[in-house]
């Protein structure tokens, strides 16, 4: 059990004075305080619309989640507040938003709470303290704030919680792998250098049942505290690592999905061409040139279920404890997921599949069941929500919006803030019908009408004709961020042309049939596949010792890009200067993709491939130097 008592934020214990006889009888005859709801909090990694309430794959089997839909209301059109782990799951905790805070993206520190250190979240109250404070009994399991089953560290607020299971710096009980004779079978079968290492980007069933899988432990552990006897109304955060990769469950899950029955999910081939390039499209041509596509979509399907699994026995052992009339469920997803579309894989986008997420709430008393909300809301909303259901203040910090008007009444409720998605420099907003994405680096915008272009295929941001929707969304931007748009006519970035119909193409763009034509090539004669239609230089072994980087020229950003082979080395930044750096990856298109940020007399080390190009800039973001790894570990001094 952790510690209770909080000094920063302390419990006020209430007093009961009684004034004599007659001071009792009236105590007595006073009607009763209503009673504080409980509530249970589920937080669901990595799950995108691929479910039965949200329609995002006709094959999806969740019968757990389609009887939650049927209990409360299923919001159609929710967006995370940042499409990635350790960013969605602070704001959901602290309701700040991710461009107010800064914290726009993964790290991984160590132990934590290293979002503490951060000016603006020192000392906000999160959404388990704010219970606390208001006589609940907090208690988490699994994965509530960033942490990975293979990651030694997290980011969890251990003072934050009455108690944490199985503890507070390692949320996520003991997770069972696939047989090795499996993985070295599925490692054979494949060719080129598979993204990440150890399987983690791998889907195979694990010779387990339910009971073996991590999620199972948290359930149960969720389960128990349900059923305890208690003086204070309860706040149970249960976190459920899957479907987050590698999609590994029970085989049973995996049987339920043949393979020759897979579908894919819808896609447009070349779908880039005028758009921000997200920096993974290697990860697809993997995919692609091995033939895993279908495989890897088995995976994550299979995965949905185990999950959906895991919410049906947390809504059988609510009701089975007697407190489902008066206990709060709220159940939501730190982001979505794409699964091959726009050729990504995982999140790290502002597109929809990576900011569109399942999100339930069932407040007995208010939603009526089986309701269905449409209008756009954001994980931001979560915590007033939740507090203002409880009849609790609301704290200060708070960004978001209640949704508790939209609980009531779904089709009418008055909402007003569009649901807007950050990601390191990049930006997402999601109106009823529209999606704007602003890119200031690159200065790309895309616009994208979903009464007609549910895929997002169409980038309409550079015709004259929906200037007014541009200007809209842009002004929206501008109101809850601090980001500056761009004003008048959309202009074309210089890596793009614009073609006669007002559509935009990246002058620079290389399809990826191609590049998976010739890396199967290229295996087939016994060579290593190049990455996307770029020349990979042979194998190499590492050299030893550390050299001193030479700087590229920075006008030469633009005309390199990242390839080469598949050789680790490591590289130091250390800034010398008297401000702060900037540190990017140029990656396989020749576009900028923001790593790190570096102060003054601090040191960077970076992992990368050798072949890979690094720009620095400076906090202005102009660039002061391109740096190109090699066959060894590099230095790079910042002046």
């Amino acid at each position: 059990m952790l510690k209770t008592s909080n000094k920063k934020f302390p419990i006020k214990p209430r007093t009961t004075v009684a004034f004599g006889f007659f001071a009792i009888l009236f105590i007595l005859d006073a009607p009763a305080k209503p009673q504080k709801p409980n509530v249970l909090f589920i937080a669901i990694d990595d799950m995108n619309d691929w479910i039965g309430p949200l329609g995002g794959h006709p094959q999806a089997i969740t019968p757990n989640l389609n009887r939650l839909a049927k209990m409360g209301v299923t919001f159609r059109n929710a967006h995370t507040a940042s499409p990635a782990c350790h960013s969605s799951r602070v704001a959901v905790m602290t309701g700040v938003r991710p461009s107010t805070s800064g914290i726009t993206a993964n790290v991984f520190k160590g132990t934590g709470p290293n979002w503490r250190k951060n000016p603006k979240l020192t000392n906000v109250v999160t959404l388990s303290q704010h219970f606390r404070n208001h006589g609940y009994t907090a208690m988490g399991g699994g994965k509530i704030y960033h942490s990975l089953q293979w990651w030694n560290g997290s980011e969890n607020d251990p003072d934050t919680w009455d108690s944490y299971f199985p503890e507070p710096h390692k949320p996520i009980p003991f997770q069972v792998r696939p047989p090795t004779k499996d993985v070295q079978a599925h490692e054979a079968s494949c060719f080129g250098r598979r993204p990440l290492g150890n399987h983690l980007f791998g889907w195979l069933p694990v010779a387990e049942d339910d009971p073996g899988m991590s999620d199972y432990k948290v359930v149960e552990w969720a389960l128990s505290e349900m059923k305890k006897k208690r003086d204070k109304p309860f706040f149970i955060a249960a976190g459920i690592f899957r479907p987050h990769i590698p999609w590994e469950v029970p085989a049973k899950y995996f049987d339920m999905y043949p393979l020759d029955k897979v579908q894919l999910p819808a896609h447009q081939e070349d779908d880039l061409a005028d758009t921000w390039d997200h920096g993974r499209r290697s990860w697809h041509q993997w995919v692609a040139q091995n033939d895993q596509w279908k495989q890897a979509v088995r995976g994550y399907l299979a995965s949905i279920t185990f999950a959906d699994a895991m919410v049906g026995r947390l809504l059988d052992g609510l009701q089975q404890s007697g407190r489902a009339k008066d206990t709060i469920i709220v159940l939501w997803s730190d982001h979505g997921m794409h699964i091959g579309e726009k050729e990504n894989w995982e999140k790290f986008t502002c597109w929809e599949e990576s900011t569109r997420i399942p999100m339930f709430v069932v407040a007995p008393g208010i939603t009526k069941a089986g309701s269905i909300c449409d209008r756009p809301v954001s994980t931001l909303d979560i915590y007033p929500t939740l507090a203002a259901l409880a009849n609790t203040e609301l704290p200060e910090q708070l960004e978001g919006e209640s949704l508790v008007a939209l609980l009531k009444n779904p089709k009418a409720g008055k909402r007003v803030q569009p649901a807007i998605s950050s990601y390191r420099r990049i930006h997402g907003v999601r109106t009823d019908h529209w999606r704007y994405v602003f890119d200031p680096g690159s200065k790309i915008e895309e616009l994208y009408d979903h009464r007609k272009d549910q895929g997002e295929h169409d980038n309409l941001a550079y015709m004259p004709e929906h200037q007014a929707i541009l200007e809209l969304h842009r002004s929206l931007l501008r109101k809850y961020t601090p980001v500056k748009t761009p004003e008048g006519k959309a202009t074309p970035p210089k890596s793009f042309e614009r073609l006669p119909n007002n559509r935009i193409r990246r002058t620079n763009y290389f399809p990826m049939a191609k590049a998976v034509a010739e890396a199967k090539a290229a295996n087939k004669r016994g060579e290593p596949a190049p990455i996307l239609g770029r020349k990979t230089a042979p194998t190499a072994s590492k050299k030893p010792g550390v050299k001193k980087l030479a700087v590229i020229d920075p006008d030469r950003e633009g005309k390199v890009r990242s390839g080469g082979n598949v050789l680790e080395v490591h590289l130091t930044f250390r800034n010398q200067s008297k401000a702060k750096a900037l540190i990017y990856w140029i990656n396989t298109s020749g576009d900028r993709v923001q790593y790190n940020e570096i102060n003054p007399g601090e040191k960077v080390r970076q992992r990368t491939y050798s072949g890979h190009y690094w720009l620095v800039t400076d906090r202005d973001k102009k660039a002061l130097g391109i740096y190109k790894a090699e066959n060894q570990d590099g230095l790079v001094h910042i002046r």
